[in-house]
């Protein structure tokens, strides 16, 4: 119930914003290990749209769980599309200077042939290429 609670609450007009980063990056480095904990914190900071939760997604590039391997690589995958130069997440973008061949192909989707620790692998060495012109 409670890394339910953590993924979806709240929801609507009480959506989280910037201020719940940190609070769910402590809880990722605090709890890692506990079942269900890292997808809850993976979905919960997905639903931000802030560069603010790119080093708490990358640090969760290193998950034994599938699911949160393809979560987060879908999230990089996405804010590359809609990403400006700084990091900005601009709504209803055209592709950003992010996105790109490599990036599209490394976007989770079901007609690919990549496994989750590819994804991870790729999206990795994005970060490590990308991460100071980010402001990281």
């Amino acid at each position: 119930m409670i890394t339910f609670a953590i993924s979806m609450y709240p929801i609507g007009a009480y959506a989280k914003d910037e201020s719940w980063v940190e609070p769910l990056g402590r809880l990722l480095t605090v709890r890692r290990g506990v079942r269900g904990i890292e997808g809850a914190v993976a979905w919960s900071l997905a639903k931000i749209r802030s560069k603010a939760v790119l080093p708490f997604m990358a640090w969760l590039l290193d998950s034994k769980d599938p699911a949160v391997l393809t979560g987060v690589a879908s999230y990089f995958g996405v804010f590359t599309l809609l990403a400006n130069s700084t990091g900005e997440i601009l709504p209803d973008a055209p592709d950003g200077p992010f996105a790109n061949e490599e990036t599209r192909w490394y976007t989770p989707r079901q007609d690919r042939a990549v496994t989750p620790s590819q994804y991870a692998d790729f999206w990795k060495v994005w970060w490590s290429q990308n991460r100071v012109q980010l402001g990281f």
